[in-house]
Protein backbone atom coordinates (compact mmCIF):
# COMPACT_ATOMS: atom_id res chain seq x y z
CA UNK A 1 0.00 0.00 0.00
CA UNK A 2 1.17 3.54 -0.77
CA UNK A 3 0.85 6.45 1.66
CA UNK A 4 1.36 10.18 1.38
CA UNK A 5 4.14 11.32 3.69
CA UNK A 6 4.51 14.92 4.81
CA UNK A 7 8.18 15.49 5.60
CA UNK A 8 7.19 18.46 7.75
CA UNK A 9 5.05 16.93 10.43
CA UNK A 10 3.07 17.29 12.72
CA UNK A 11 -0.03 18.64 11.05
CA UNK A 12 -1.06 20.89 13.96
CA UNK A 13 2.26 22.74 14.07
CA UNK A 14 2.90 22.88 10.35
CA UNK A 15 -0.62 24.16 9.60
CA UNK A 16 -0.63 26.89 12.23
CA UNK A 17 0.07 29.70 9.73
CA UNK A 18 -0.43 30.03 5.99
CA UNK A 19 3.37 30.10 5.50
CA UNK A 20 3.88 26.93 7.54
CA UNK A 21 1.06 25.13 5.71
CA UNK A 22 2.39 26.23 2.32
CA UNK A 23 5.83 24.88 3.18
CA UNK A 24 4.38 21.64 4.63
CA UNK A 25 2.28 21.05 1.51
CA UNK A 26 5.35 21.49 -0.71
CA UNK A 27 7.02 18.37 0.71
CA UNK A 28 4.57 15.48 0.37
CA UNK A 29 5.75 12.24 -1.21
CA UNK A 30 4.15 8.94 -2.05
CA UNK A 31 5.93 6.14 -0.23
CA UNK A 32 5.34 2.55 0.76
CA UNK A 33 3.31 2.21 3.98
CA UNK A 34 6.06 0.17 5.72
CA UNK A 35 8.61 2.88 4.94
CA UNK A 36 6.15 5.52 6.12
CA UNK A 37 5.63 3.71 9.41
CA UNK A 38 9.41 3.36 9.85
CA UNK A 39 9.98 7.09 9.29
CA UNK A 40 7.52 7.92 12.06
CA UNK A 41 9.01 5.23 14.28
CA UNK A 42 12.66 6.26 13.92
CA UNK A 43 12.57 9.98 13.08
CA UNK A 44 11.45 12.88 15.27
CA UNK A 45 8.99 15.48 14.09
CA UNK A 46 10.53 18.45 12.33
CA UNK A 47 10.34 21.51 14.61
CA UNK A 48 8.31 24.41 13.27
CA UNK A 49 10.48 27.27 12.08
CA UNK A 50 9.96 30.85 13.21
CA UNK A 51 7.86 33.19 11.09
CA UNK A 52 10.77 34.99 9.41
CA UNK A 53 12.62 31.77 8.74
CA UNK A 54 9.48 30.32 7.14
CA UNK A 55 9.18 33.31 4.84
CA UNK A 56 12.88 33.17 3.97
CA UNK A 57 12.73 29.46 3.20
CA UNK A 58 9.63 29.89 1.02
CA UNK A 59 11.51 32.49 -1.06
CA UNK A 60 14.42 30.11 -1.63
CA UNK A 61 12.81 26.80 -2.58
CA UNK A 62 11.51 25.25 -5.75
CA UNK A 63 10.45 21.65 -5.03
CA UNK A 64 10.61 19.30 -8.01
CA UNK A 65 8.92 16.22 -6.58
CA UNK A 66 12.28 14.42 -6.34
CA UNK A 67 12.67 13.82 -2.59
CA UNK A 68 16.47 13.62 -2.37
CA UNK A 69 16.97 16.81 -4.35
CA UNK A 70 14.07 18.62 -2.65
CA UNK A 71 15.13 17.77 0.90
CA UNK A 72 18.69 18.85 0.22
CA UNK A 73 17.40 22.15 -1.19
CA UNK A 74 15.08 22.58 1.80
CA UNK A 75 17.96 22.08 4.25
CA UNK A 76 20.07 24.58 2.30
CA UNK A 77 17.22 27.12 2.38
CA UNK A 78 16.85 26.69 6.15
CA UNK A 79 20.60 27.07 6.59
CA UNK A 80 20.54 30.24 4.50
CA UNK A 81 17.71 31.70 6.60
CA UNK A 82 19.75 30.87 9.72
CA UNK A 83 22.52 33.13 8.44
CA UNK A 84 20.30 36.19 8.17
CA UNK A 85 21.76 38.90 10.43
CA UNK A 86 18.42 39.45 12.17
CA UNK A 87 17.94 35.78 13.01
CA UNK A 88 17.82 35.29 16.76
CA UNK A 89 20.21 32.67 18.21
CA UNK A 90 17.26 30.57 19.35
CA UNK A 91 15.79 30.66 15.83
CA UNK A 92 19.16 29.55 14.48
CA UNK A 93 19.18 26.60 16.89
CA UNK A 94 15.64 25.73 15.90
CA UNK A 95 16.66 25.83 12.23
CA UNK A 96 19.63 23.55 12.93
CA UNK A 97 17.34 21.08 14.73
CA UNK A 98 14.91 21.20 11.81
CA UNK A 99 17.72 20.42 9.36
CA UNK A 100 18.84 17.47 11.49
CA UNK A 101 15.28 16.10 11.70
CA UNK A 102 14.86 16.39 7.92
CA UNK A 103 18.23 14.76 7.22
CA UNK A 104 17.25 11.79 9.41
CA UNK A 105 14.44 11.07 6.93
CA UNK A 106 16.64 11.07 3.82
CA UNK A 107 17.80 7.41 4.04
CA UNK A 108 14.15 6.32 3.87
CA UNK A 109 13.87 7.92 0.42
CA UNK A 110 17.05 6.35 -0.93
CA UNK A 111 16.26 3.55 -3.39
CA UNK A 112 17.13 0.12 -2.08
CA UNK A 113 19.15 -2.11 -4.38
CA UNK A 114 17.16 -5.33 -4.48
CA UNK A 115 19.62 -7.16 -6.73
CA UNK A 116 20.09 -10.74 -5.55
CA UNK A 117 23.69 -11.82 -5.54
CA UNK A 118 24.22 -15.58 -5.75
Amino acid sequence: MIDRHHVLNTRNHWSSTKEAKQLRDSYVYRIDREVHNDIHKYCPSVPLLGYYALRGVLRNINPTGEPLQDLDELCSAIDLSNKHPNAHPIERQLGALSIEAIRLQIPFFTPVDRTIII
